[in-house]
């Protein structure tokens, strides 16, 4: 009798949960509401790249798939980037060669990849000073020196649009914050791309280009920021409409 009554009672609570009025977020695309799979390849200038990928791949749906390339000797070749549905890029030294990276990249997107850049692609210190990346059909913000300040900057909340872009959908944004590294970008956004939204003081935080086929997200992977892999994964995503 007593496991009889634990039973209606877990079937009542599941039908009052069902009928309840507020059903949560809607969920991205796809018959169940759940993310597809995706196919990325990390492409970054550092010794721990390997920590990083992994931590992308938790953020990412069941089924993905990703790969890492160090690119502190070599450019991948073409055939080897069109074999991902879309890159993460971020670099903690300079490439081997930044400007033929950056067109590399950019024949990338042109036979349909997709990109994320992460803060030191905006940099003219580690990111791309010529060629075709820096044009404003590809890069969304203008490359700029970075600086020597560790302030704390959390994502400014009125900088958001409602409903929320997609990309920060099961992102901790009322308590995001930009990591403290001893380097920060202040990129500008470059013509014809647009603002996702801002980090406190004023400063770009992330925005899209033209065609929707690169996002950039002015912040630096550290080893525990979990809050930017989930957002550059959810980038990932919208990117190949996944969400």
């Amino acid at each position: 009798m007593k496991r009889i009554s634990i039973l209606l009672l877990m079937m009542m609570v599941a039908v009052m949960a069902s009928c309840s009025g507020d059903d949560g977020a809607v969920g991205p695309a796809g018959p169940a509401g759940v993310p597809q799979p995706v196919k990325v390849l990390v492409l970054g200038a550092d010794a721990g790249i390997v920590a990083k990928s992994v931590r992308i791949a938790s953020a990412l749906p069941p089924g993905s798939s990703i790969n890492y390339i160090n690119v502190i000797d070599s450019i991948p070749p073409m055939s080897v980037l069109k074999s991902f549905s879309a890159s993460i890029v971020y670099h903690n030294n300079a490439p081997v060669d930044r400007d033929a990276f950056g067109d590399r990249l950019a024949d990338y997107v042109d036979q349909g990849g997709k990109l994320v850049l992460l803060q030191t692609c905006m940099t003219t210190s580690w990111g791309f000073t010529g060629g075709r990346m820096i044009d404003p059909a590809y890069m969304p913000y203008v490359t700029t020196a970075s600086s020597l300040d560790a302030t704390a900057r959390a994502i400014d909340q009125s900088s958001l649009t409602f409903p929320l872009h997609p990309i920060f959908v099961g992102v901790d944004v009322p308590n995001y914050v930009r990591s403290t590294l001893t380097t920060l970008s202040y990129p500008t956004l470059q013509a014809g791309a647009t603002s996702l939204c801002m980090f406190s003081g004023g400063i770009e935080g992330v925005a899209i280009n033209p065609n929707k086929r690169i996002i950039g997200i002015n912040d630096y992977p550290l080893a525990d920021d979990q809050k930017l892999y989930q957002l550059a994964a959810n980038c990932v995503l919208y990117l190949t409409g996944r969400i």
